[in-house]
């Protein structure tokens, strides 16, 4: 089933994000927020969305920056934004959550992402641009500080050569059979974008990263699995696994029902 509607949000970054939107089906518990991965768009997860819905969440999912039918004037397909990208990407973020919240007044709001989006709602929840009730981060592309560090000096070498608006030769182009089909997914990101996504990892991976996150925020955190950004299995023997920020009794984990990642097999998602 489609989105049950598609605005435009426009936020103090400067963009005009396409916004989709589905309602509960029945009384609503929560409101997931979407944040999708890299080279696709949030109309991806339709098919996520009605399962949700169906189980009585609202959900709201954005096109970043350089995605889908974002526009913004500092922008261009495959790039954040000229400059201060990571900036502008989690204003956008907070954005969406400040409508939800003037929406859906005293609903928990759950913080969703995939692969690159999985980085955008770690990056959100260690600035602690605003509150939410739980976070799943899925496929997220953990990398060690030092392997981030050297992707970074290898961007800057090819932003000398090529110009921020180039597409990375040194980084891989993903493309699934899924996104051949869509031409809205599977385009090559910048090197600006991949700039960015790295300077978000750089600090995840900082000791202390996450010391000041709650330790009874409930949070879900998977990695590896079918995900094309991520290389399933070849990504799962490259990285050690994601490991909660947390440990011990304090924590808590979002009760995601197994059935969720089977719809979001078949979904193609």
């Amino acid at each position: 089933m489609p989105f049950d509607e598609q605005r435009i949000l426009e936020t103090p970054s400067g963009a005009a994000l396409n916004l989709f939107v589905k309602n509960a089906c029945q009384k609503a518990r929560a409101v997931v927020q979407i944040n999708h991965g890299l080279s696709e768009h949030s109309g991806s997860y339709a098919a996520f969305a009605d399962f949700l819905a169906g189980r009585g969440f609202h959900v709201y999912a954005q096109d970043h920056r350089g995605h889908g039918g974002t526009k913004a004037e500092d922008t261009l397909p495959g790039m954040f934004a000229r400059r201060d990208g990571v900036k502008k990407i989690i204003t956008d973020v907070a954005s969406v959550h400040d409508l939800i919240a003037r929406e859906h007044p005293g609903l928990p709001v759950i913080l969703f992402g995939q692969s690159m989006g999985g980085v955008v709602a770690l990056s959100f929840l260690r600035q602690r641009a605003r509150p939410v009730a739980g976070a799943a981060v899925w496929n997220y592309p953990e990398t060690s500080r030092l392997s981030a560090h050297a992707a970074r000096l290898l961007l800057a070498w090819e932003r000398f050569r090529l110009g921020s608006d180039a597409p990375s030769h040194l980084l891989p182009r993903f493309m699934t059979d899924a996104s051949q089909a869509d031409p809205s997914c599977g385009w090559p990101p910048t090197i600006s974008l991949w700039s960015d996504l790295f300077a978000m990892m750089v600090e995840l991976s900082k000791p202390g990263a996450f010391a000041q996150i709650s330790r009874s925020l409930p949070l879900h955190l998977a990695t590896c699995g079918a995900d094309p950004i991520t290389g399933s299995d070849i990504a799962c023997r490259m990285t050690p696994p994601l490991t909660p920020p947390h440990k011990g009794e304090g924590d808590a984990g979002i009760a995601f029902p197994a059935e969720i990642a089977e719809i979001w097999r078949s979904a193609g998602v």
